[in-house]
């Protein structure tokens, strides 16, 4: 008796409603060619066809099927209350069928869904710019939270005239900016349901995420300016390049670096 390959075909079972159908629908001790590659005994072979149509397999599905979507609903929540639009919903089942489970880990679970809905919308399989937007935030959120990085409680002092135009901007490492047109607060819990539009205003909008506590990212809306100045201070170019670049006074680097979101010291 192959424990281990029995084991595989029993979780196979559980999964995929169709492949218990499929079995049921062979004579015994005969299994499908996803099954048959495993080393089976007959009476192991004998017992997937029992299972395969026993009605209690169907409560087994769904106990499976809750238990994955939970790690999504606590890691991913405006992403899956958004998929409950019926021409999102598809994709979900989707999922379930491409994406075996392969790990218990809420963050890695979630990422994997992340990544599937990125594909798809990366390809042009999927046009959605709101959702395609919603994930972005939402899994940097998830991100950043997961970090153990906070914002500290007095900012660095940032320097001035010369040293301030020489200055190599780059973003803290306790934030994330990224274009978000939607209202930052639907990205809270307690925002509301989440209903997504079905386009986007034609403007320049960003959301900044601050993780203001280990574990307790606080996101915000900004204007286009201190986006585009957020998301170029990169480390590579000077205050005084990104000044001329942008069109921005030097007053709103020392503004931003006062408020913690901008480190113009020097790289540590």
């Amino acid at each position: 008796m192959s424990l281990a390959g029995f084991q595989r075909a029993l979780s196979a079972l559980v999964i995929s409603p169709a492949l218990r159908a499929e079995v049921a629908a062979l004579p015994e001790p005969e299994l499908p060619t996803q099954l048959a590659s495993l080393e089976l005994t007959e009476r192991e072979r004998r017992r997937l066809h029992a299972l395969a149509r026993d009605a209690g397999m169907k409560v087994t599905t769904l106990l499976h099927r809750a238990n994955r979507l939970s790690m999504l609903t606590n890691t991913l929540p405006r992403t899956c209350e958004a998929m409950a639009h019926p021409r999102l919903q598809p994709l979900v089942q989707r999922y379930w069928r491409e994406h075996p489970p392969t790990s218990v880990m809420y963050v890695r679970e979630a990422r994997r869904f992340a990544g599937f809905l990125q594909e798809l919308l990366r390809s042009g399989e999927l046009v959605h710019p709101p959702l395609a937007e919603l994930l972005e935030a939402e899994l940097a959120l998830l991100e950043l939270g997961k970090s153990g990085l906070a914002l500290p409680a007095v900012p660095e002092t940032p320097p001035e005239g010369d040293s301030l135009e020489e200055a190599r901007p780059r973003l803290g490492p306790w934030c994330r900016v990224l274009p978000f047109r939607m209202e930052p607060r639907m990205l809270l819990r307690s925002g509301g349901a989440v209903t997504l539009p079905e386009s986007l205003p034609d403007e320049e909008r960003y959301l900044l995420l601050t993780s203001v506590t280990p574990g307790q990212v606080v996101p915000r809306g900004l204007d286009m300016m201190r986006g585009r100045v957020l998301r170029a201070s990169t480390g590579e170019h000077s205050v005084a390049w990104l000044r001329a670049e942008l069109g921005c006074p030097s007053s709103l680097f020392l503004e931003l670096a006062r408020e913690g979101w901008l480190l113009l010291g020097p790289a540590q």
